[in-house]
């Protein structure tokens, strides 16, 4: 199963998008293909945020793949293996 490095790109901390996300830096995800890994991000770093009045309604940053660079990281020795977060280590799909 291909594995994945998604690294984010250009975090504005005053942006509501990036307060939906428990990590903004590097991961590595083992899915099926690159749509699935970021299925797999929202599910592991995702996190509910409310609306704050006057700004937009918060969007997740892992349904705007336009927001990370990614990388196929062909020779990888986990690619054996279930849907996972490989990187950082102690994050699980619930």
């Amino acid at each position: 199963m291909p594995v994945w490095r998604i690294s984010p790109k250009d975090v504005d901390e005053s942006d509501p998008d990036w307060r939906t996300t428990t990590v903004r830096k590097p991961v590595v995800i083992r899915a099926d293909n690159l749509e699935g890994a970021f299925k797999v991000g929202k599910l592991a770093f995702g996190i509910a945020t409310p609306r704050v009045p006057g700004e937009t309604v918060p969007q997740s940053v892992w349904s705007q793949p336009h927001r990370f660079d990614v990388k196929e990281l062909q020779d990888h020795p986990e690619q054996v293996g279930p849907g996972a977060v490989l990187e950082p280590p102690g994050h699980f799909i619930p």
